[in-house]
């Protein structure tokens, strides 16, 4: 939340804590472990970018969120890649590249 302060940007009461649950919540002990996939990082950048753009008098709200779909709503089938960040379509190129089977 600091480097959006920073810019003069705020959230609306609620909704980093909504965020993070949603993120979380994309793994089964999530919330027990305070841990999540690393592949729901392209996702949430994706999402905050959204609510950056659609921010409204200096604050990201719930309402945009929920326009947006939230985080895990914005799966890879919904997400095209043209909207990803470039290094996020790289990570997916390399990642469906298979090591050669040496027999």
């Amino acid at each position: 939340m600091e480097p959006a302060r920073v810019v003069g940007l705020h959230f609306q009461p609620g909704l980093p804590e909504q965020i993070v649950s949603d993120v979380l919540a994309s793994s089964p002990d999530g919330k027990e472990t305070l841990r999540a996939p690393v592949t729901v990082l392209p996702l949430l950048e994706s999402t905050l970018d959204q609510l950056w753009r659609r921010r409204k008098d200096g604050f990201l709200t719930h309402e945009a969120y929920r326009r947006i779909g939230g985080v895990l709503t914005r799966g890879p089938r919904r997400l095209p890649t043209r909207d990803m960040p470039m290094w996020s379509a790289a990570a997916k190129r390399r990642a469906s590249i298979r090591p050669s089977k040496r027999g």
